[in-house]
């Protein structure tokens, strides 16, 4: 199947891509999810972002000179809803259009996969997460507005 080009197209594949990930029984393609949209929010925010940000999500370009457009980035960081909600809401239709083409971008754009098998790699992976977010003075975290891990475990 080739890659969706509508906005439609692409709302259609992220509900599937979504159902999938809800329903898998191990959880790690949500685990690994919440962490991919966690870091984006700390890069994003950070005082760094210039640096940190990379790749920078090609849909908030803001023209042929590729300027990034942070404000607007910013902005669908920021409206997302918690990742729990995700799946009703896709399914609703209750995405912006800049909402969509984050997360299309979140999904699409990931060339590696999180396994674990067992619960201590679920436990480490999990202090592994505390402890990156809880250095960034610009984590949704340490501010207390992480998008759904707390409730993943």
């Amino acid at each position: 199947m080739s890659q969706p080009t509508t906005i439609e197209d692409k709302r259609i594949w992220i509900e599937q891509k979504l159902d999938s990930i809800f329903n898998n029984s191990n959880r790690s393609d949500l685990l690994a999810l919440d962490f991919e949209i966690n870091l984006l929010i700390c890069a994003a925010q950070s005082y760094k972002h210039e640096t940190v940000l990379k790749p920078f999500p090609s849909t908030f370009l803001s023209d042929s000179n590729n300027n990034k457009n942070y404000t607007q980035l910013l902005n669908a960081i920021e409206s997302l809803p918690p990742l729990s909600e995700w799946k009703n809401r896709i399914k609703n239709r209750k995405f912006s259009s800049d909402q969509l083409l984050l997360i299309y971008w979140l999904l699409i754009h990931k060339n590696y996969q999180l396994v674990y098998s067992t619960t201590m790699n679920q436990v480490f992976f999990y202090a592994l997460f505390i402890f990156c977010l809880s250095f960034s003075e610009f984590s949704q975290f340490s501010q207390g507005k992480v998008k759904g891990c707390i409730q993943i475990f």
